[in-house]
Parts: structure tokens; C-alpha cells; sequence
């Protein structure tokens, strides 16, 4: 019964929710009819404002990309691929599996979320596969496999890749008139984020080792063969010689000279690891083509939000906006002597992100908005910076945009995820909630 409900729940958001890039398209058109009633901009001027927008940040969305396709080409390298063979076979039972799985992608999303997304689907497909070699294929729940592989990505925005910590934290950033430089340490590696995240590493492994005594998603009956995986290649001599001095020199820049952590430093250091770990140049770049298929949501739709983004930040918009975050949440806190601003900030970084699928791209339109609340009403920037990541991550539970490439390596469907990720929504999100009411 659970199951049929949740499928007809999945089937219901396929029909809200059109293709990622109707959604920004149609965000852009409502982004420019509220600016036109709502701001004393003529239609040309907003028009300009939109197209000098769509190129402001181009390199913002080529660093999004690199995040994505350097973590996958790292999970698919032959050093990872044998440590996540060996450790299919550690769990006896559902409850171990979905345990390993979770853990394993939630801390692979922390340190990229790329890496964590692959390693999930990688780990959710060998531990179900050995899991039915030895207990039989109807012992195995492949939904609640591929929901423990998804994990990461209720998990990452906290971590060293995260797109919100990241973009405030180098100096030159869009933002920095209106905050400064908020540095890593104030944000993924501050004590309140660390504590929320080891209660999260926690509470959602388990809340699935519950859920694995119920047969909430379907076995492995209904799920389609896996594509066998590409020939690999070793490269030549010359091509390891090669890469050993690159990541020597790489080494050195990092250590050597001290590099700040960034996102651009994060980049370049999955790239070198990446690299590192396939061993020569012809491997690498294989596992690079077949990761590129991934970042065509990026490539088409950043151009779109970042004009949404000139649309409201020119037009004067974001201060309209932001106003409204700040009387809401000081009415609130003048009748009850609580300040939900912080709470506001996740909820509606949540609902968001399912209109805008991508962290980055939805702190270039959110960030803004909520830094110039945060401002007015003396709330620390770190702080609503970590709301936004949370209630970005939230929502990927509801979101399956990102869930393209675990779906293909373990042949299941959105709704087999949702009959699972939806129940994780509502846990979750009472976990950051709770949490917030003590930043």
C-alpha cells in the first residue's frame, strides 16, 4: 500500500514539475512580470538588466561543472572501484546494507558531492547484487538501497564542496560589498555545522536501518540490467611519468605554498587526486568524458538563473524581497520573543530548490535576498549562509534531478526513491529545524 501511494506521489510531482529548463524559463518570465509591477523599471530597462545578467558569471558555472565531473571521474577510478567492491560484502542483511550505503555516500558527498553521488549508486548496486547472491533476490530491497546511495545528497551542501560556503569565502566574490569574505572556518568547519552534521551522519543512517524492517520499495525484480562498464585503459609509461610530476608540482602549490581552501582550490585538488588515481592521462580523460554527460543542466540553465539574478539584483527586487523576510520574522519575534529568520531562510531555500535544482544556482539567486535580511536584522551572514545549504539539501529527498546518474547505474526509477526519500524528508527536516533554533 505504501508503495502504490508513493508511486502515485512520484508520478504526481512528474506532472508539477516540468523539465529543469522550462522551470527557468518560466522563473524568468515571473521574475521579470514582478519586477515590472513592483519596481519604477520600464520593460527595456528590465530587459537590459536581464540580458547583461546571463553572462556576469560564467565562471561560477564552469567551477560547478568541474565540481561534478572531477567527483565522478574520482569515484570511478580503479583504487575506489576495488575498495567499494570489498566493501559490498561486509553487510549480512538489509539493515547492514543500508547502514554501509548511507555512510559511505554521506561522507563521500561531504568531501564532494560528485564523489558521493557515484559512490552511492556504485555502493547501492554491488551491495544489492551480493546481498541477492546469497539471500535471494525477494530478501533485497533495491529501492531502499538506492535511497541509502542518495543520501549524500541530503548531506553535501554541509561539506568541503559545498556551492553557498564556497562562493563567500574567497576574496572577489558577487557578494562581498554586502558581507565580506566569510571564511570556511566560520561556516562547513564551525562547531554548529560539524555538530549538525555528525547528528545527521547519525540519525539518517539509522532512521533507514528502521525502514529496512518494512518493504517499503521494490525488489530486485523490477529493476533493469546495469550497462556493462567501459573498457579501461591504462595509458602508456610516458603518460604516468607525466602525471606523477603534475601532481608532484600539484603538491607543492598546495602544501608547499599554501593555497587557502576555496572552491577553486577544491577543484584543483579533486582534479589532482582524480588524476592520481587513474594513474595516466588516457584513463582519466575517459572517465572525464563519461562524467561530462552529467553538467548539461548547468551548462543551459546557469546562463538563465544568473539574468534572473541581474533581473532582481538591478531592479532593486532583491531589497523588496528581503524587506519582506525581515518584517515577517521581526513580527514574529516581537510577539513571541523568538527569531525564526533562520527557519524562514530553510524553508524557503527548500522550496526553492525545487524550482532550481542546483546549489550553486540557487544561492546566485537566493543569496542576495537572504544576506541582505541577515544584515538588517544583525543575524551573522556564516549562519543564514549554513540555512541556505541545509534547506537546499533538504529537498534533493524530493528533488530527483540530480538522481539521473544513480537511476542509471542501478536501473531503478524516481519513484522507487521517492517511497523512501519522501519519509526522509520529514525526518530531516524536523533534525535542522530543531537545530536551528539554536544557531
Amino acid at each position: 500500500m505504501l508503495e502504490k501511494m508513493f508511486a502515485a506521489w512520484s508520478r504526481t510531482l512528474e506532472k508539477l514539475f516540468p523539465h529543469p529548463f522550462t522551470l527557468a524559463l518560466l522563473l524568468t518570465v515571473v521574475t521579470f512580470v514582478v519586477a515590472f509591477l513592483f519596481t519604477p523599471h520600464s520593460a527595456s530597462e528590465l530587459v537590459g538588466f536581464w540580458g547583461a545578467g546571463m553572462w556576469d558569471l560564467l565562471d561560477f558555472a564552469m567551477q560547478m561543472a568541474l565540481i561534478l565531473v572531477t567527483g565522478q571521474a574520482l569515484a570511478e577510478a580503479p583504487p575506489v572501484a576495488r575498495a567499494l567492491k570489498a566493501l559490498s560484502s561486509a553487510p549480512k542483511g538489509m539493515t547492514g546494507g543500508v547502514a554501509l550505503v548511507s555512510l559511505s555516500a554521506m561522507v563521500a558527498a561531504w568531501l564532494n558531492w560528485g564523489f558521493g553521488l557515484i559512490v552511492g549508486a556504485i555502493l547501492a548496486r554491488l551491495v544489492a547484487d551480493d546481498l541477492a547472491s546469497r539471500l535471494g533476490e525477494d530478501k533485497v530491497s533495491r529501492g531502499l538501497l538506492g535511497a541509502a546511495g542518495y543520501t549524500g545528497l541530503a548531506f553535501w551542501h554541509g561539506g568541503i564542496s559545498g556551492s553557498a560556503p564556497l562562493a563567500v569565502a574567497g576574496a572577489g566574490h558577487s557578494l562581498e560589498e554586502l558581507v565580506g569574505v566569510v571564511p570556511m572556518q566560520e561556516t562547513v568547519f564551525s562547531g554548529r555545522n560539524m555538530a549538525l552534521s555528525l547528528a545527521l551522519l547519525v540519525l539518517v543512517p539509522a532512521f533507514l536501518m528502521l525502514l529496512s524492517h518494512f518493504q517499503l520499495a521494490p525488489t530486485g525484480q523490477e529493476v533493469a540490467e546495469r550497462l556493462p562498464p567501459p573498457e579501461e585503459k591504462t595509458g602508456s609509461v610516458f603518460e604516468k611519468v607525466l602525471v606523477l610530476l603534475l601532481v608532484i608540482a600539484a603538491l607543492y602549490w598546495w602544501f608547499g605554498l599554501r593555497a587557502g581552501l576555496g572552491l577553486n582550490t577544491v577543484i584543483f585538488g579533486f582534479l589532482f587526486l582524480g588524476l592520481a588515481a587513474h594513474g595516466a592521462a588516457t584513463p582519466y580523460a575517459q572517465a572525464l568524458d563519461r562524467a561530462t554527460s552529467g553538467i548539461s543542466g548547468i551548462v543551459l540553465q546557469f546562463p538563465f538563473y544568473f539574468g534572473i539574478v541581474g533581473l532582481a539584483a538591478k531592479s532593486g527586487l532583491v531589497g523588496i524581497v528581503s524587506d519582506q523576510f525581515v518584517k515577517a520574522s521581526a513580527g514574529i519575534e516581537s510577539a513571541t520573543g523568538f527569531q525564526p529568520f533562520l527557519i524562514f531562510v530553510f524553508l524557503s531555500a527548500g522550496l526553492c530548490n525545487l524550482f532550481v535544482p542546483s546549489g550553486g544556482g540557487q544561492w546566485v539567486i537566493q543569496g542576495p535576498i537572504v544576506l541582505t535580511a541577515a544584515n538588517q536584522l544583525n543575524v551573522e551572514p556564516s549562519s543564514t549562509i549554513l540555512a541556505v545549504a541545509y534547506g537546499d539539501q533538504w529537498t534533493n529527498l524530493l528533488q530527483p534531478f540530480w538522481a539521473l546518474p544513480l537511476l542509471s547505474i542501478t536501473g531503478l526509477k524516481p519513484a522507487h526513491l521517492l517511497s523512501v526519500t519522501t519519509l526522509l524528508l520529514l525526518w530531516e527536516g524536523l533534525i535542522v529545524i530543531l537545530a536551528l533554533c539554536f544557531f
